[in-house]
């Protein structure tokens, strides 16, 4: 718990601190398809700075309730598992037109994800993901609107002493982000 305060700190921090810095800052709201913990909502905030095509990005996506029979997962009939994350990520992305109003591109990166179940424990992981995006309007300063697909990939594990071995649990699945974003 306490690393999750450190995160929406340090996420909060970035966000304060984006208008001092030259870029895009964005903030979007987030759904998010896992393999074995169904459907989730979040949303999440990005700062992007580099040259107009090629930048490096810092994102941080908050999903609150990921809810699945965790039962099934461990054929022991638990029932739900509530599953929270909270996803820093940093990655780089390639804008083909920055010039225009309307601008597609794509990226990658590493992400951390910090999870937290309301049952037994579940541990912190490392992952990646890919992205596709496209911007409308805003070519210069000012707001424009974004909309992105990503693929998360990230396996997780949890583990517990009345679990007499641990579980894996594949978190990766499609995701998507739409949002406005504001350049500086």
């Amino acid at each position: 718990m306490r690393s999750k305060i450190l995160a929406l700190f340090a996420l909060t921090a970035l966000a304060a601190g984006a208008p001092a810095l030259a870029g895009d800052f964005g903030l979007y709201g987030s759904y998010w398809d896992t393999d074995a913990l169904g459907e989730t909502a979040g949303g999440g905030l990005k700062y992007a700075f580099g040259d107009a095509g090629l930048r490096f990005e810092l994102r941080g996506s908050y999903f609150p309730d990921l809810t699945e029979d965790f039962g099934q997962l461990i054929d022991d009939g638990t029932g739900d598992a509530e599953v929270e994350a909270v996803v820093p990520e940093a990655g780089i992305t390639y804008n083909f037109a920055p010039e225009s109003n309307t601008q597609f591109y794509v990226g990658g990166g590493l992400s951390y994800y910090l999870l937290d179940i309301n049952e037994f424990d579940i541990d912190d992981e490392v992952g990646y993901y890919g992205l596709a995006g496209i911007v409308l309007g805003g070519a210069g300063d000012g707001p424009a609107f974004f909309a992105e697909a990503m693929y998360r990939s990230v396996e997780g594990t949890v583990t517990d002493d009345a679990l007499e071995e641990d579980v894996d649990l594949d978190l990766s699945g499609l995701s998507a982000n739409v949002g406005v974003l504001f350049r500086f």
